[in-house]
């Protein structure tokens, strides 16, 4: 399997998958899938009994070139497979939510709004990739996009107390000093992540690589200001960390439970406080074993 790993495997089979059966039998709905499935749809095989409809996108075959869609249509292959209409869109997703179009000419066009929204990254939010070959947009750029295309959506369908899932997986890394620091203004993140200043902190050029509690602060931030710009209330589940499939791969995974607020309410309803999240402890799976990251004591997941 190309971008899967046996921590990666747990996180989906262990942290994801009840909560997503949960919120699925509780409210008696299927979820309207988006996002970043693989060519081998592994996240789609395991969920497939919880999923309406399936909106998917595929990276081009060349990273670096930005060309190529063969991987995608075998994406396609695997969706028809699996009993899902073949919509998968050849390309970056942020490249194609930007421009509406993805590499084969195809015009993105959202038709409902989504319930479960997979965000597989390979690398680090704060890295860029290029757009009509001369303007460049960052990945966490790309998840206020999509907060906004879903308040756009919600309001179209009409529904009132929606909620959606967001699991967010990342590269453990930042990029740009200024460009974190300053969206870590807030005297509680500002402090919360000086007293980590010096906790596993590894860089190579410009990139600030594994340091976990800078990267939960600065996610938190950006993406609940996206949240809360578009009335969407959120739920924090813990930071968890595993390793991709490489060595030298660190990953981060978020589980964001979103709701959508009235569209009269002039802000969103707390549903956490900033504090309440950065104490949760960070978890990491390690040895096959779900742990407490800081103390290596072990953790039960959830059931």
């Amino acid at each position: 399997m190309r971008f899967d790993s046996l921590g990666k495997r747990k996180v989906r089979q262990e942290w994801n998958t009840p909560l997503i059966r949960k919120l699925a039998e509780s409210h008696s709905v299927k979820y309207h899938y988006f996002g970043l499935p693989g060519i081998e749809a592994l996240d789609l095989v395991l969920w497939q009994q919880y999923i309406e409809s399936v909106t998917a996108f595929e990276a081009p075959d060349d990273p670096r070139s930005g060309t190529g869609s063969g991987n995608a249509a075998k994406l396609e292959l695997k969706l028809v497979e699996l009993g899902f209409e073949p919509r998968c869109y050849a390309g970056f997703l942020e490249n194609v939510i930007q421009t509406k179009v993805d590499n084969r000419g195809r015009k993105f066009i959202p038709d409902k709004f989504y319930t479960l929204l997979n965000l597989d990254f390979c690398s680090h939010l704060t890295s860029r990739t290029l757009v009509d070959q001369a303007k460049v947009t960052a990945r966490y750029d790309t998840l206020g996009r999509i907060a906004a295309m879903q308040r756009d959506l919600w309001k179209s369908d009409g529904i009132c107390g929606s909620i959606w899932l967001i699991t967010l997986r990342t590269e453990v890394a930042l990029s740009g000093y200024q460009l974190w620091r300053t969206n870590l203004d807030d005297q509680i993140l500002g402090e919360w992540v000086d007293s980590y200043n010096d906790r596993d902190r590894v860089y190579r050029g410009n990139v600030l690589f594994f340091n976990p509690f800078k990267l939960k602060a600065f996610l938190y931030k950006t993406i609940k200001a996206a949240l809360d710009g578009v009335r969407f209330s959120s739920y924090w589940y813990p930071m968890l960390l595993y390793q991709g499939n490489s060595p030298s791969s660190r990953m981060a995974h978020f589980m964001i439970l979103c709701h959508a607020n009235h569209i009269g309410n002039p802000v969103p309803v707390p549903l956490q406080t900033m504090e309440d999240f950065l104490k949760d402890n960070i978890l990491q799976v390690k040895d096959g074993r779900l742990i407490n990251y800081e103390t290596n004591n072990e953790i039960m997941s959830p059931s």
